[in-house]
This record gives C-alpha cells, structure tokens and sequence, in this order.
C-alpha cells in the first residue's frame, strides 16, 4: 500500500508540471504566491515538528532538539528568494518521508537512508526531464540540486527523531520526563 501511495503522489507531482507556471502566474496575479507559499511552508514546518515530537515523545530535550532542526530547515529554505523554489522543500520533502517509511523495516543504517535519497533525487531529476520536453518549461539543474537537498533535510529530521526516541526508550525511568 505504501508504494502505492508513493507512486500516486509522484505522479500528482508529475501531472503538474505542465500547469505549474499557470498556478504561479494566477497566485502571482492575485497577489497570493507570497503568503500562499509562505502558509504552505509554515503548515508544513508546524505539522512536521508536531509530527516528530508525538514520534519521539514530549520531553524538553526534544523540544529543544526538534526546535533546532527546524531552525536550520528554516534558515535553508529562507535562502532561496524565489517563492516557487520554496515549494521543492514541501513537495520532496514528503517525497522522502513517503519513500524513507515505505522501505522495509529489516533494512537499517544508512543504507535506508541512501536508498530514499538516491530514489529522491531519481524522482525529482524525472520531473526535470519532464520540464525539458514542456514548450514554456526548461530544465535545471539547480532544481535537480533542490529536490535532493529537500530530501536530503527530511532525512535529517527523520535521523534525528529516530535518535531522540531511541534514547528516550532507552533512558533509565528516573531521567524521564
């Protein structure tokens, strides 16, 4: 079921693609892409951070933790100016988590995480190909590099959670919160 998801929501993915500058140009008309993005971004961070601490549970030190990553996906994202360019961190960001839990639970280290990487970057290089053939798109490179560094961020916050639950299982009762 799981691979099926993934497959469907990569193919949402793809099926956009030829009408993607149309909806950039409606909400940029309507003076919407900004704040569109900028909701579409933050609903996601919220989800994701609320979604990892119920992971790993409600403690300080994972508050901190999760607050921190969260930080540095913010600071990264905020680096690009080009709101349509923000949008690859929500869309392969999801990618990833889909693609990271779909893979078979024996599987462990970093090899999971190559793996979802790797198909990641495979899937958003497709959706550049795709571009290329479009009349009004083109290809790049750079979006390539965004969709792998999207993934590469959902990746962290994953490590990072599996960690902090980790511990927290681990932990003597008396240095639970």
């Amino acid at each position: 079921m799981r691979i099926i998801v993934i497959v469907l929501y990569s193919a949402v993915l793809y099926l956009t693609v030829p009408f993607a500058r149309d909806i950039e140009r409606f909400l940029r008309t309507h003076n919407i892409l900004t704040i569109g993005v900028s909701l579409a971004l933050g609903l996601f961070i919220l989800i994701g951070a609320f979604g990892a601490l119920r992971y790993t549970g409600f403690r300080l030190i994972n508050v901190v933790v999760l607050s921190l990553i969260g930080l540095f996906y913010i600071r990264i994202v905020m680096q690009y100016r080009i709101m349509v360019e923000r949008i690859h961190f929500i869309q392969y960001g999801i990618l990833a988590l889909l693609i990271y839990n779909s893979l078979s639970v024996s599987m462990t280290g970093f090899k999971k995480y190559l793996i979802t990487l790797g198909l990641v970057t495979a899937l958003g290089w497709g959706d550049e190909l795709i571009q290329a053939l479009l009349p009004e798109r083109v290809y790049d490179l750079r979006d390539v590099f965004l969709n792998a560094l999207a993934g590469a961020l959902m990746l962290i916050v994953i490590f990072t959670a599996e960690r902090l639950r980790r511990a927290s299982v681990s932990a003597p009762a008396d240095y639970r919160d």
